[in-house]
C-alpha cells in the first residue's frame, strides 16, 4: 500500500513536471513573438512606404506562420496588412492596457475563425493606410500554440487548460470533452465533488499563482487536478489526469513487481 501510495505521488509529481515543461515553453512563445513585434516597431517607425511594409509583413508572416499582423486602435478595430478592416473581439479592455504601455497577450475569436491568441505591442503610434494605430499585434490559432506545448502526458488521456486568475480559459486543451470549458471554476463548481470551500481555496491558489495538486472527480470520474502559475499575464496552467489512467499505470507496474519478486523466490527456492 505504501508503495502504492509513493507510485501515485511519483505519478502527479510526473503530471506537474510536464505542465511545468509547458509552462516555460509557453514563456518562451510569448517572449518570442513580442520581441518580434518590438523588432517591427522599429521598421515601422522609420515611416517606409505602405507598399514597402506590406511586403515586410507578408514576408515576416511566411517565415514565422502567424495568423494575421494587425494594425490595433486604442477601442480593439484594427486593419490588416492588406487593408481589411474590423473588431479584433478582445476578450479585455483594450485602452486600459495600452495606457500602461506594456506587452499584451490575450485571447480572441473572430466571427466564422477559431480561438487564437493575440500578441499585441503598444510600442509605436502611426498611421498606415490612413488608418490611426496605436499598437501591433499578430495572432496565432490556439491549435498551433498547442503544438508546441508538450501534452502527451499518460498516452494523451491529460487535459491541459490556461486560464486566467478568475478561472475564465485561455487556452482548452481537453480530452475527450464535447462542451467547451469557458470557466474553469465554473465548471468544477457545476460539475465537481469540490466543496464551496475547496472551490474558494483553489480559486485564491489560482489568484495567487500557487502550484498544487487534489483529487476531484467530475460527473463518473475521478481525477488528479496540477496547477502552477506562470509568469504571463497572471496565468494559471492547469493539467487533469483521469485516477484511472494513473491507476492503469500503477497496476502495470505491481504486476511487473510481482513477476520480479516471485522470480526471486523461486530462485532462492530452487538453491535451497
Amino acid at each position: 500500500r505504501r508503495q502504492r501510495q509513493m507510485c501515485i505521488r511519483d505519478s502527479t509529481q510526473h503530471l506537474g513536471e510536464v505542465l511545468h515543461k509547458s509552462n516555460n515553453m509557453l514563456s518562451m512563445i510569448v517572449k518570442k513573438n513580442t520581441s518580434y513585434l518590438h523588432v517591427w516597431n522599429g521598421f515601422l517607425s522609420s515611416d517606409p512606404d505602405d507598399a514597402s511594409t506590406q511586403a515586410y509583413l507578408e514576408s515576416a508572416q511566411q517565415q514565422l506562420g502567424f495568423a494575421e499582423f494587425y494594425f490595433l486602435s486604442y477601442d480593439g478595430n484594427y486593419m490588416t496588412v492588406t487593408g481589411e478592416t474590423g473588431y479584433l473581439g478582445l476578450q479585455t479592455n483594450l485602452d486600459e492596457k495600452l495606457s500602461d504601455g506594456e506587452d499584451i497577450v490575450v485571447n480572441t475569436a473572430l466571427p466564422g475563425k477559431a480561438p487564437m491568441l493575440a500578441f499585441i505591442c503598444p510600442e509605436t503610434q502611426g498611421s498606415y493606410r490612413g488608418f490611426a494605430y496605436d499598437a501591433v499585434a499578430i495572432t496565432y490559432y490556439n491549435d498551433a500554440v498547442l503544438r508546441l506545448l508538450d501534452s502527451s502526458a499518460f498516452q494523451g488521456n491529460a487535459s491541459n487548460y490556461v486560464i486566467y486568475p478568475d478561472g475564465r480559459v485561455v487556452i482548452d486543451n481537453s480530452v475527450n470533452r464535447k462542451e467547451i470549458v469557458y470557466n474553469f471554476i465554473a465548471m468544477l463548481r457545476d460539475h465537481s465533488d469540490l466543496s464551496e470551500e475547496q472551490i474558494l481555496a483553489l480559486s485564491d491558489a489560482f489568484a495567487q499563482g500557487s502550484s498544487g495538486n487534489l483529487k476531484v472527480k467530475l460527473g463518473d470520474t475521478s481525477y488528479y487536478l496540477v496547477y502552477e502559475g506562470t509568469a504571463v499575464q497572471n496565468w494559471t496552467m492547469v493539467g487533469l489526469v483521469p485516477v484511472s489512467i494513473v491507476n492503469a499505470s500503477l497496476d502495470q507496474l505491481w504486476f511487473y513487481t510481482v513477476q520480479i519478486v516471485a522470480g526471486i523466490i523461486l530462485g532462492f527456492a530452487v538453491l535451497v
